[in-house]
């Protein structure tokens, strides 16, 4: 039996589905048959929006439901140090023991559920809509949007994210790209300049917003495959690097995906080091052009990894039969839950 390394399934509820959920009471029937927790059953009925109900259910079965096809088994899960939850080991007693660990993750936002799980390494996956509403009237909603973000980004990634609005008003304020020592004020001073020159450029607008989400999830799904929450400390600790500025790297769905151990399009950097070696990052846009899917493989034994979780997963050793694990990414964009109503 073949088995992919990593395998990525996305729900789309539409209000289709949403109304589906409604008519065949399957709420009520998921929530008795997938989550064992009496915790996550009172938070589950905590949510004001029904929606979000719906979101952080469906998560949930899609992992639950995915476990039971491949192990056969009842699952146990518990929670790491800061709240990421693995699989505990009380898988084997079935089939053969190929020292396989596993680690998964669940996101959501908007319409979209995302559940990633991978064999013998970490995953963090993280999903945005593309969407910036305004806070105050009268005021360019994407200025102070990236005002208020300023320092989640070093300047190199600020630099990226604005690149197609540099090229666009280069005539205008002659930036070297590669010149990128300034100061908060010059940055400051740098945005609301180009901001103010593209108000006129859908097109340009469009693109960095793209780019602010790229680099956003990209560090989500970094933080969340590692287990440490906002415990990881300041964002601008992590920068990310691509191979083009220019043209940024996106999977495409309809073509074999490896996950590649070198040659990186995209690159980390951790307080000021290349730490590329440990990590694998991939990024989805072609699922929906409203949404940003960012997903990062990473080591086991990397040293960011948060150490209960660490601990957690290595002694989760469990027993499934694998011939052969293909160093490949599988990605279901079509689950509806047909199987389990």
């Amino acid at each position: 039996m073949q088995q992919h390394l990593c395998e990525i399934i996305c729900c789309h509820l539409t209000k289709e589905f949403q109304e589906e959920i409604i008519k065949n009471n399957l709420e009520y029937k998921w929530i008795n048959k997938y989550i064992k927790l009496e915790e996550d059953k009172i938070k589950l009925n905590k949510y004001f929006h029904k929606i979000d109900t719906y979101r952080s259910l469906i998560g949930q079965v899609m992992c639950q439901s995915t476990f039971n096809h491949l192990f056969l088994n009842n699952l146990t899960f518990k929670k790491s140090n800061y709240n990421k939850p693995y699989l505990e080991n009380n898988l084997n007693n079935n089939l053969n023991n190929n020292n396989l660990t596993i680690d998964y993750n669940i996101t959501h936002s908007g319409e979209y559920i995302l559940f990633g799980y991978c064999f013998n390494n970490i995953i963090g996956i993280d999903v945005e809509k593309i969407e910036i509403k305004p806070i105050m009237e009268n005021k360019d909603e994407i200025l102070e949007f990236f005002q208020l973000m300023k320092s989640c980004f070093t300047i190199y990634e600020w630099i990226t994210i604005l690149l197609p609005a540099i090229h666009y008003c280069n005539h205008l304020l002659n930036i070297d790209i590669n010149n990128i020592e300034m100061t908060d004020i010059e940055l400051d001073n740098l945005i609301l300049e180009l901001i103010n020159n593209t108000k006129n450029s859908n097109e340009i607008r469009k693109e960095i917003k793209n780019r602010f989400f790229i680099h956003w999830t990209l560090k989500e799904s970094f933080i969340k495959s590692i287990g440490m929450g906002i415990s990881f400390g300041e964002l601008t600790r992590i920068e990310f690097h691509f191979k083009n500025r220019l043209i940024l790297p996106f999977i495409d769905l309809n073509n074999t995906i490896v996950i590649k151990n070198d040659c990186k399009d995209i690159k980390i950097f951790i307080d000021g080091k290349d730490e590329s070696k440990d990590f694998n990052f991939y990024l989805i846009k072609d699922l929906n052009e409203d949404y940003m899917i960012s997903i990062c493989i990473g080591e086991l034994n990397c040293k960011f990894i948060e150490k209960s979780l660490k601990m957690g997963i290595l002694n989760n050793v469990n027993s499934y039969y694998c011939n052969e694990l293909i160093n490949e990414m599988k990605i279901n964009c079509n689950w509806n839950g047909n199987d389990l109503k």
